[in-house]
This record gives C-alpha cells, structure tokens and sequence, in this order.
C-alpha cells in the first residue's frame, strides 16, 4: 500500500508505489511501526520488535468500517487507580498480580515505577489480559506509573536493569510515542515522563521533538492534528 508513514521512532519514511519502505536510521530503539493511515485498522499490532539481523518487516491493513464521517473514541487515564476492567483492584505489595475486588473496597496503587521487576510484570501481564478481549483500536501511551523502577529508592531496581525506564514499556506495549490515523485527524502519542536520578518529571525530551517534526511534515496538507 503507497503512502503510509513508517517509523522507528527517529526516521519517518514513506512507503513507495509498492508498499515498500526502507529506514536507515542509527537510533535503535528496537521497535518499528506503522502509522496507520485513515479508513484503515491494522488487523494484528501496528508495531513490531525488530530482531537482530531482520531485514524485513510487514505490517497487515485492513479496510476499517465506514463511520458516516463521525469519529467516537474514548480517553480513559489513571487506569491504575479504578482498576482496568471498570473494577476497583486492590495491589498488595507481595503481590505480582491486582485481585479484583469490590467497588467498596480500598485500593492501593499499581506502580511499575516504584516496585520490583516481577512485580511489575505482573502488573503489565494483567492488563494485557484485560484489554485482550477489546474489538476496537486501542492505544495507549505511558505515565509515571508505567516507567518501571525510577524511584529506585523504593523498587531496589538497579538503573543498569535491561528493562529499566521506559524499556519495559516498549517490551509489552510498543513504542512510546508514535501516530495514527483515524476520521480525517491525525493523532499523536507522546510520552511526557523523563528521569533526574531517582525521581521522574513532566517533559518531552528532544529526541521526540525531532521526530515529531519528521512526522507532521509527512501528514497530507489539510489534515487535522
């Protein structure tokens, strides 16, 4: 398919007439993805983990359904505190999983930042299970709570771990700032958390600004952002 941006979360190319695109970049992440464009839905992930010595990677688009020229999306934030799955959890901290409780009940946070590394994948492998089920789009960015062990304080994590920071993330969900498509917008995903030391704060580093700027300049003139 022509003209779908694909990125490695530094170079943004084009694919050409046949579908085809080639990213040089020098920034490895490890993860590609394809912005996918209007009128369209992926029909596995719309990223992939790029494997030492691959040379190819296909990404599957779908017609979506028409929707009359109406765009319906949903913004749900602080999953940790309600619970993902519309139930309240309660996180005990021996715990490497969120047991459902009552909406009565008192729940604790679920924090990938200030815990351990089994602990934290529980947390992650949980949601994975909750939004499995999910027919429609769904994307997600990180917040503080899903940048694992910063407050290194608390997590006893070290900040040499290979899942350290946001790497954790990109392992279960992907890249962590990227873009789509959908009724005529063009979205944009960003990860606002950066780390000074053992503490984490509000920021866009400079790394996603650049590539925001290779993103924009791809989007066809007319379109919203």
């Amino acid at each position: 398919m022509p003209g779908v941006a694909v990125s490695d979360q530094d170079s943004v190319v084009v694919t050409g007439a046949d579908g085809v695109y080639r990213l040089t970049s020098a920034l490895r992440t490890g993860i590609v993805f394809a912005s996918v464009p209007d009128g369209y839905r992926n029909t596995g992930a719309f990223w992939a983990t790029v494997v030492d010595g691959a040379t190819t990677v296909d990404f599957a688009l779908q017609r979506a359904p028409a929707r009359g020229g109406r765009l319906t999306f949903v913004h749900a934030s602080d999953t940790h505190r309600p619970g993902v799955g519309g139930r309240m959890r309660a996180c005990a901290p021996s715990s490497t999983r969120c047991a459902p409780t009552s909406s009565s009940s008192p729940a604790t946070w679920c924090d990938a930042l200030r815990v351990g590394e089994v602990e934290a994948r529980g947390y992650y492998d949980l949601f994975q299970e909750q939004v499995a089920p999910v027919q429609v789009p769904l994307y997600t960015v990180p917040g503080n709570h899903e940048i694992f062990g910063i407050e290194r304080d608390r997590s006893g994590v070290a900040a040499d771990h290979p899942l350290y920071g946001r790497t954790m993330y990109r392992h279960y969900r992907g890249p962590d700032y990227y873009s789509f498509n959908a009724g005529g917008v063009h979205f944009v995903a960003l990860n606002t958390v950066d780390i000074d030391d053992t503490r984490y704060y509000g920021h866009v580093d400079s790394l996603q600004l650049a590539w925001l700027e290779r993103d924009l300049a791809v989007v066809p003139s007319g379109t919203s952002w």
